[in-house]
């Protein structure tokens, strides 16, 4: 099954670096790996960790399922009314101390209920 993954990633990775029209070698330096290391992933004698993936997804507008085999379909979207993936939907806090994460939950629980209390007063 793991070969299978491998060669099917092997081979939509390469159709899709060849209808997007980069070399290797613009690859390797936009996901900042070496050109043997692409021509590896195209070979299907190497994959990319999960972190490379999902920038490859990212990059190419293309789910992970649909590069690993799992689907047939390019979309990255899950279904219809679900919102597509957009990193400007969460916020890294890890940087933040205990006082200032409460403060943003506190925050967004109070935005939460409102909204609630605003839905609730429009239905009638």
């Amino acid at each position: 099954m793991a070969e299978d993954c491998n060669q099917i990633f092997a081979a939509r990775f390469k159709q899709l670096r060849d209808e997007s029209g980069y070399t290797q070698q613009e690859l390797a330096n936009l996901f900042h790996v070496t050109r043997p290391c692409i021509c590896y992933w195209e070979a299907g004698k190497r994959v990319p960790d999960y972190i490379k993936l999902l920038e490859i997804c990212k990059f190419f507008k293309v789910s992970s399922d649909y590069l690993l085999g799992f689907s047939n379909s390019k979309s990255t979207n899950l279904n219809e009314n679900r919102q597509e993936y957009n990193s400007d939907n969460y916020l890294d806090i890890s940087n933040l101390t205990e006082e200032y994460k409460r403060q943003i939950k506190d925050f967004y629980e109070f935005l939460n209920d409102k909204q609630k209390k605003e839905k609730a007063n429009t239905k009638y």
